[in-house]
């Protein structure tokens, strides 16, 4: 066994040019064999697996460094400066945003790390450099990574993408008992946790995955947020005592700790009436179900919008983005319905000139709405292309605005 595991590795270095990392669960008695007989060498945690740093704890600075680095490195060899603001934008949907994501399926990045990779990116979009000049971004770049439906560009939010990656990680912890390190104690932020909770519903059967303290199985919520006061008098390290083993003999009760409070008493008494209704079903498994996904599992994509639920819809964005006209187009439009074009009477307001006369008709400021609609230059023009079509109708009025033209 040992040998053919040698030969496929061997093969797999002449095949991709490049060595691999395997990790392999032994004993210590056992690893000097598996070194001789695989001729390998032998790594200690952090390490790089599949491109990926991994490390027992959170990744360490220098670890992060590699990863912008590695971000950076892509920017020169693209001429961004030749590619317009369409074509920019696909290598920072695409590449740009690959890179880290690849590494948050694993590890999440820290808000520093983040900060590096998206001033590159925001750099390289707005000027096709690693390093942008000021006032060169049009639009803020929160308000850019948002999904298109919510007035964004689509760019991912890398520290939303980052929770939502993760959120994965307690999804399989609960219903893939067959992991390896299903039985292992899985450390998330709470960030993660939330999401998690908010996104996924559960019928209780044997109550044996259910976790009575955290999970959101008593009227579709977690005891804390049914009961925050009496929550926060159980300690840390009964967390993880799952429903089936609380409510045998009632056992959930002797995890509450220190005196209790007139309004810990309010709490508790509803928790225990509610409580005393609950009957578990031996015969079945609990089940747990993505609520955003029809087939009720869990996918990165639909949790990475769920973050963005409640907010509120761009008007226009479905007519922008999906017709049929090119993508530099499509930008331009993007930015003309946000107000985002430097038009005369914005550079005026930022300092840039003085004038902010229409340069076409000498009569009104230039703003947007003036100056692809009101304007008897651009009126005359929209006349031109729509009167031998028959659309006279749609020929804008000198106080049209973009959107509600």
């Amino acid at each position: 066994m040992g040998q053919k595991m040698k030969a496929m590795s061997s093969d797999y270095k002449q095949q991709n040019g490049e060595q691999g990392a395997t990790l392999i669960a032994c004993t210590v008695d056992d690893l000097e064999v598996v070194q001789q007989t695989l001729g390998c060498r032998v790594v200690n945690f952090p390490c790089i697996y599949l491109g990926i740093p991994l490390h027992v704890r959170r990744l360490r600075r220098s670890d992060e460094q590699s990863i912008v680095d590695k971000v950076a490195a892509r920017i020169p060899r693209w001429k961004g400066n030749l590619l317009n603001l369409a074509g920019r934008s696909v290598l920072v949907k695409s590449t740009l945003s690959a890179i880290p994501v690849h590494v948050a399926i694993a590890s999440g990045l820290s808000r520093g790390a983040i900060g590096a990779i998206d001033k590159l990116r925001r750099s390289f979009l707005w000027s096709g450099a690693a390093s942008a000049v000021p006032g060169r971004c049009k639009v803020a770049w929160s308000r850019l990574c948002r999904p298109l439906i919510y007035g964004g560009l689509g760019v991912s939010d890398l520290y939303l993408m980052d929770i939502a990656l993760r959120v994965r990680w307690c999804w399989l912890q609960r219903t893939d008992q067959s992991r390896t390190w299903a039985g292992l104690p899985c450390t998330v932020e709470k960030n993660v946790l939330d999401l998690f909770r908010a996104s996924s519903e559960i019928l209780v059967g044997n109550g044996e995955t259910v976790l009575f303290w955290i999970d959101n199985w008593l009227d579709g919520l977690p005891m804390e947020v049914l009961a925050p006061n009496l929550f926060k008098a159980v300690p840390r390290r009964f967390h993880s005592r799952s429903l089936k083993d609380g409510l045998q003999n009632s056992t959930w009760i002797s995890d509450i700790r220190g005196t209790l409070t007139e309004i810990m008493v309010i709490e508790y008494v509803e928790v225990w009436e509610k409580v005393q209704q609950i009957s578990l079903a031996a015969d079945r498994q609990d089940c747990f179900r993505w609520r955003w996904e029809s087939d009720g599992t869990y996918s990165a994509s639909s949790a990475y919008r769920a973050c963005f639920l409640g907010s509120t819809r761009f008007l226009g964005g479905d007519f922008i983005w999906k017709a049929k006209v090119p993508p530099k187009v499509k930008l331009f439009a993007w930015l003309a319905a946000q107000d985002r074009c430097w038009t005369a009477e914005r550079r005026r307001r930022h300092g840039l000139q003085v004038d902010d006369r229409c340069a076409l008709c000498d009569q009104e400021p230039e703003q947007i709405d003036h100056l692809l609609l009101q304007c008897a230059f651009a009126r005359e023009v929209c006349f031109k292309v729509f009167h031998p079509l028959f659309w006279d109708a749609v020929v804008p009025s000198s106080s049209a605005l973009l959107m509600d033209w």
